[in-house]
C-alpha cells in the first residue's frame, strides 16, 4: 500500500511541475515564413492589399463552395472577409494597416476549428529585380 502512495505521490508531483512550467510560459508566438518572388514589390503588394484577390494566390482561399462575405472598402484598410469552410474553418479577416508597397497588416479571428486572434503581417523587401515576402 506504501508503494501504490508513493508512486501517486510521485504522479502527482511531476503533474504540478508541468502545470507550474506550462503556466510561466507567454500565451503568444510567432510564426514566420519567408519566400522570394520574382517580381517587384508593386506587383505584390495589390494583390495582398485586396482580400478578394486572395482567391487568386492564398493556399486557404481556394475552395469555390467556401462561403465569403465581404465588408468595408474594396481594398486597403477596413476591407474585410468573412468566410466559413469545412477545411479553412470560420473567421473574420480584416486588413488593419498598409503602407505601399512594403507592408499589409491584417487581423484573423478565428472561431472554428478553435478561437483565436492573430496578426498576419506581409512584408515586402526588394531585392534586385526579386522581393522577399515574409
Amino acid at each position: 500500500m506504501d508503494i501504490v502512495f508513493i508512486g501517486l505521490a510521485f504522479l502527482a508531483g511531476v503533474i504540478a511541475t508541468i502545470l507550474v512550467i506550462a503556466a510561466r510560459k507567454p500565451n503568444t508566438s510567432v510564426i514566420q515564413r519567408s519566400t522570394v518572388i520574382d517580381a517587384a514589390p508593386s506587383a505584390i503588394f495589390p494583390l495582398i492589399n485586396d482580400l478578394r484577390a486572395h482567391r487568386s494566390w492564398s493556399p486557404f482561399d481556394q475552395d469555390p463552395n467556401m462561403q465569403r462575405s465581404y465588408s468595408g472598402p474594396a481594398k486597403g484598410p477596413g476591407a474585410a472577409l468573412d468566410f466559413a469552410d469545412k477545411k479553412a474553418g470560420t473567421g473574420h479577416l480584416e486588413i488593419t494597416d498598409a503602407s505601399q508597397p512594403s507592408q499589409v497588416t491584417m487581423r484573423l479571428l478565428m472561431t472554428k476549428p478553435f478561437a483565436c486572434d492573430n496578426v498576419v503581417k506581409f512584408t515586402l523587401t526588394p531585392r534586385g529585380g526579386s522581393t522577399d515576402v515574409t
